[in-house]
């Protein structure tokens, strides 16, 4: 069974009808980036798990937009402690609830790293983590094509806008003069009819042809516009992916930064089958000393004025109920 996804693009490319390939032409076949955010997000949540919880800004920035491009040390504050400028981690914090942290790295400089308690890595049974990595360096934009329809269906398509384009400029040069045309007495009565109708919808024909003949043209400026400045983003993302690759590993101010983050990392949450999540075990904090549940019930009926219509020995016995433990 034939499906298509809403983020995706079909994996298996098919011909297209003639008016499929005219309604590509003019208005495209939507944009191959729709999953751009589902993408970003996994990779930067599967950077936060592999990374304990804790990361700097320069292993997100090969996945968000940082708008410029990392310092010559590799870091992205040029390795100075004054106007520190790493707004574009802003939204991973806000989707994640993550927060800035102040330490102090290897060589003695204050740092700024950022702790997503909610992403430490969840370890099983004997502490196994269950880490994901992430698909991609960087994060890469996609070019939007100009048409997914074959070169042949363009052409004839064209030909089609350009045909469509010269009649209605013919047939524009025709009204032009439909006054000596109507006072032709050889006219018949149909045809005068047609030629005095013609310049009512004369604007909606041309309107039709102008979208049909420079549409294209107009979406494939916006198209270019539009796929230079994802090129661009994506090489920013791309610099700081080779950037974390080359300057993280040697010893300098990124490595020492990196080591900075890894030594405030969140302790791994254990999770066994046997860990109670709630127990009815567990006493009721608003109950005092001395006190059961069903003599905080009693008193606040009491306090409503209602009277409880059975007595204690009526209740049933607590003292053999066996806490259960979900």
């Amino acid at each position: 069974e034939e499906w298509f996804s809403l983020t995706e693009p079909d994996p298996t490319p098919r011909g297209m009808s003639w008016f499929e390939a005219c309604f590509s032409l003019v208005f495209g076949d939507g944009d191959p980036n729709m999953d751009v955010e589902d993408r970003r997000w996994r990779a930067v949540s599967a950077v936060i798990r592999k990374s304990g919880g804790t990361v700097t800004a320069e292993q997100l920035a090969p996945f968000l937009d940082a708008g410029r491009f990392p310092a010559a040390d590799g870091t992205a504050d040029g390795g100075g402690v004054t106007n520190v400028d790493e707004a574009f981690v802003i939204p991973a914090l806000v989707r994640f609830g993550g927060e800035p942290k102040v330490v102090e790295d290897t060589r003695g400089q204050t740092r700024i790293v950022y702790a997503f308690p909610g992403l430490a890595p969840t370890a099983r049974g004997e502490g196994e983590e269950s880490l994901v990595e992430p698909e991609e360096a960087y994060l890469k934009d996609r070019d939007m094509p100009f048409s997914a329809a074959y070169l042949d269906q363009i052409i004839a398509a064209r030909m089609l806008c350009a045909a469509n384009l010269a009649g209605v400029l013919y047939l524009g040069w025709i009204l032009s003069d439909a006054p000596a045309l109507l006072a032709d007495d050889t006219l018949s009565s149909d045809t005068a009819d047609l030629i005095r109708a013609l310049p009512a919808i004369y604007p909606f024909l041309a309107a039709y042809a102008g979208m049909f003949s420079l549409g294209p043209e107009v979406r494939d400026a916006l198209r270019q516009r539009t796929n230079a400045k994802r090129r661009k983003r994506s090489t920013v993302r791309r610099a700081w992916a080779e950037a974390l690759a080359v300057h993280g590993r040697a010893d300098g101010a990124l490595n020492a930064k990196l080591q900075a983050a890894q030594s405030e990392r969140v302790g791994s949450r254990q999770v066994d089958r046997g860990t109670p999540f709630y127990s009815t075990a567990t006493p009721d904090k608003l109950l005092h000393p001395g006190e059961d549940a069903l003599q905080v019930f009693d008193k606040r009926l009491a306090r409503r004025g209602v009277t409880n219509g059975r007595g204690r020995d009526d209740a049933p016995d607590s003292s053999g109920d066996t806490p259960t433990t979900v």
